[in-house]
């Protein structure tokens, strides 16, 4: 009990409680790292030997990407010792293991696996997650064992990697090896303000907080720094040997605190002075944050699910660690069949120039389990005035963008035919309900139950309605919820079409009002048939303004980026702006 409750209340001294994903908290930005290199020339003579130790417990669903990264790794596996072990395991977690250690063992100078099937939990547990004293004590131990048979076959550095930890640089080993420290992490990141360094630790070597932490973690200071505790993932050179002293298990003689590996390790790298450090030059990944004892596996894959999905958005989609290795067998949720989510269809629009925003969602919606149908969408630089005669198009004449002042872009256009087309698509195919997404979306945590949730709100309250966002811009903070709902509220102005539901009859109502002759940008359109556009002025173009609009509250997805964001583009705003007499020529904004 003791040693679960130092766990959490680790976590729940950075900022507040961060146990499950922050809803604000975006992994930081890797991008002014992220220009592709080759590793670091070693400066060794001799290439050094590398043990990776490896515990896998209840990580079915996350093995198949260690493994795809350990496959990935530019360091030469002949000279590379993967060490793994396994036990108390609720799922498949042993047969995946043994599955690619016989497909791998070729690649490597030696895998070394010893696991054990039974038992599957530990007597003092209350779950799968759950940080009890005889978990804490084995984990120790067997962490003391790797330190112990690294030692003995004379290898250089001792690599602990946990199965839940998502590492994605292949020059990884090259980096920590290159910066000569006798203990050093790779700094991984997830959705909280958790990570896997301390930046201080009290007199009884607890975490402290320090003012050094947030810089470090956010990357507003890059580099190597000296840290009191690194865990999860970190190297120990053993040519150094200052360090036949550090120790995981027994407790030493002096240390009065809890079984805890972190501290143990700690405590005997401080006993000795040997500095530990982390490196933050380069992205070298992220891991799932901790949960609370009661959590369960499915949750665990929830956290998991989600923290890939915010990787994705700042980084690509086919690169460590969705490289999964191709020597396992498809997991269980790998066989997960996707689904509409009880939709009729959902439609996701993508510009066939923007292939990264492509792969993106397509991967996102994978891991999702989503089913669905890429639309390309109406690429406003390939339109011109005679496209505009032909579909009877004709700008409001009193329209001018609330913001710049000018009139409607190219690219405004072209989205808005985009949605247009569907409308017109979920007309001729009956389609009851739909589900449209833009592809600069990101989703918020457990997605997929949400979503469902809210579904199930509807048919509770009984709700007639046309359009649900579930992303928007909110332009004020005065709405009101729907009586008797806690997730569904009625929309005031708003901005953007990242992600709606629409009914057949709503998307009839937004046909027959024919826009096309008095067009203003799609977010601006909807609210008008909503009534709920301020411009009286543009409402007056419009005489039937009764669809019936909601949103889901709080919002389901959020744009992947801000404006003034790195990696910020709109496509709309960023094209040219048509005349005001409709004439031929373009403006470059």
């Amino acid at each position: 009990m003791a040693s679960t409750l130092y766990r959490l209340l680790l976590v729940c001294s950075f900022l507040s409680c961060v146990i499950v994903a922050d809803p604000d908290r975006k992994l930081p930005s890797w991008t002014h790292l992220q220009d592709v290199r080759e590793c670091a020339t070693d400066t060794h003579e001799i290439t050094p030997t590398v043990m990776v130790a490896l515990l896998a417990r209840n990580a079915e669903a996350l093995l198949p990407y260690t493994f795809g990264f350990l496959e990935a790794m530019l360091y030469p596996k002949t000279k590379m010792v993967v060490w793994i072990r396994s036990d108390h395991n609720e799922d498949r977690t042993i047969d995946v293991v043994k599955e690619w250690v016989d497909n791998a063992s070729p690649l490597y100078h030696d895998i070394d696996l010893k696991y054990t099937p039974k038992p599957t939990t530990f007597t003092d547990s209350d779950g799968p997650m759950a940080w009890s004293y005889d978990r804490l004590s084995n984990v120790a131990l067997l962490r003391q064992q790797a330190l112990e048979d690294a030692r003995r076959r004379r290898i250089d550095y001792l690599l602990y990697v946990d199965a839940d930890n998502m590492l994605v640089n292949p020059c990884m080993i090259h980096d920590l090896i290159n910066e000569r420290k006798a203990i050093i992490a790779p700094m991984l990141v997830t959705t909280s303000s958790y990570s896997n360094f301390w930046g201080a630790v009290d007199e009884n070597g607890y975490y402290k907080r320090a003012d050094d932490y947030f810089p470090t973690l956010l990357l507003e200071r890059v580099g190597c720094f000296p840290v009191p505790v690194v865990h999860s993932t970190f190297m120990i050179d053993l040519t150094n040997p200052v360090s036949n002293s550090l120790a995981f298990h027994p407790r030493p003689i002096r240390y009065t605190g809890t079984i805890d590996d972190v501290l143990i390790f700690a405590f005997t790298a401080s006993s000795i002075a040997l500095p530990m450090h982390i490196l933050n030059k380069d992205v070298y990944g992220y891991l799932t944050p901790p949960l609370t004892d009661s959590s369960t596996l499915a949750e665990f894959i929830k956290q998991f699910t989600y923290l890939k999905l915010e990787a994705m958005v700042e980084g690509p989609p086919h690169s460590p660690p969705f490289i999964r290795t191709t020597k396992v067998s498809p997991t269980r949720l790998d066989q997960i069949v996707p689904d509409k989510l009880g939709m009729d269809e959902i439609y996701l629009i993508n510009l066939e120039k923007r292939s990264d925003r492509k792969d993106r969602m397509l991967a996102s919606l994978e891991e999702l389990r989503v089913d669905t149908k890429l639309v390309p969408a109406v690429h406003g630089d390939d339109l011109d005035m005679e496209y505009l005669e032909r579909e009877g198009i004709r700008e409001m004449p009193s329209f001018q963008d609330p913001h710049s002042k000018r009139t409607m872009t190219w690219g405004e256009i072209g989205c808005f035919m985009s949605h247009y087309g569907l409308w017109q698509e979920i007309v001729d195919r009956n389609l009851n309900i739909s589900l449209i997404l833009e592809d600069d979306l990101r989703f918020e945590f457990d997605f997929r139950t949400r979503f469902q949730e809210i579904q199930q709100e509807l048919k509770k309250l009984e709700l007639d309605w046309d359009l649900l966002y579930i992303g928007r811009k909110i332009l004020s903070t005065d709405e009101k919820l729907v009586p008797g709902s806690s997730k569904i509220a009625m929309p005031s102005y708003t901005y953007w079409t990242l992600g709606y539901m629409i009914t057949l009859n709503g998307a009839q109502k937004l046909i027959d009002a024919e826009p096309l002759s008095k067009l203003v940008p799609v977010d601006e359109y909807i609210p008008i048939m909503f009534n709920k556009h301020p411009r009286a002025d543009w409402n007056m173009f419009y005489d039937q303004r009764d669809l019936k609009a909601f949103t889901v509250h709080p919002l389901l997805v959020y744009p992947t980026h801000y404006t003034g964001e790195t990696n910020y583009f709109s496509d709309t705003e960023t094209s040219y702006i048509i005349k005001s007499d409709m004439s031929q020529s373009r403006v470059e904004l």
